[in-house]
């Protein structure tokens, strides 16, 4: 508002204190934090106002600059597990307003820790970071949403997409990861790394919430796991 409107709550004696957005003339943006409060003179009454106002730009860019870096997975690069679980409450919500699909890919590198054990811990979060390369090369579409779950578990959110697209999106992950020839030599299912999926898709409704779609992704990760590993398992459709 106006210095007028924010000067007349301290002709009633208050103080006001107020974060703004002011304009240059070359329409450059800073902000400024304002303080107000009013001049009182010998009678005791008040003669007028004062005003400062703080530039607090830096502080600001810093401070969105470090809710950033907060949803950004140290290690990997790409966004964290606090950063998925806000993307997939948005998504929830905009699928279950719209009555569209969303989809949820709950991925597992197998045998981790052996590769961890045979290589050492060093060569372990190399192989971390490479894996989440190959998982954002592969869904790079404004729409798709990429991040790491915890440990050696990664998630992809894919909004609005049909069952088949889908499971072959997925499988094609499966391949990519696979193609990439890490060399893992004491895994039990390929000597490279090779990653579990699970796929689940629904199209939200009142009665469901976001946790649902989790658990039947974590459960199809889980059967990708029991039946054999390096394979995508989806509501009863599984590729190898």
């Amino acid at each position: 508002g106006s210095f007028q409107e924010l000067a007349a709550p301290l002709l009633e004696g208050e103080h006001v204190t107020r974060d703004m957005v002011l304009s240059t003339y070359f329409e450059r943006l800073f902000h400024v934090h304002l303080r107000g409060s009013a001049i009182v003179d010998e009678h005791f009454e008040i003669a007028g106002t004062l005003f400062l106002h703080t530039d607090v730009t830096e502080q600001k860019r810093l401070e969105a600059e470090l809710e950033q870096l907060s949803r950004i997975d140290g290690l990997t690069g790409i966004h964290n597990r606090r950063s998925f679980d806000d993307r997939l409450a948005h998504e929830w919500r905009r699928a279950r307003r719209e009555q569209s699909r969303l989809s949820l890919i709950m991925l597992d590198i197998d045998a981790f820790k052996r590769y961890n054990d045979h290589y050492g811990h060093q060569e372990g979060d190399a192989c971390l970071k490479q894996v989440a390369a190959g998982i954002a090369e592969t869904f790079q579409r404004p729409g798709d949403f990429v991040a790491r779950y915890g440990g050696e578990e990664f998630a992809v959110i894919i909004a609005d997409e049909g069952d088949a697209l889908t499971v072959a999106q997925a499988d094609r992950l499966r391949a990519h990861i696979e193609a990439m020839a890490l060399p893992h030599a004491d895994s039990p299912t390929a000597d490279v790394v090779t990653v579990s999926i699970g796929l689940a898709t629904m199209t939200p409704v009142e009665s469901d919430d976001m946790a649902s779609l989790i658990q039947r992704a974590d459960d199809a990760l889980y059967r990708a796991k029991e039946e054999g590993r390096n394979r995508v398992c989806h509501s009863g459709v599984e590729l190898s």
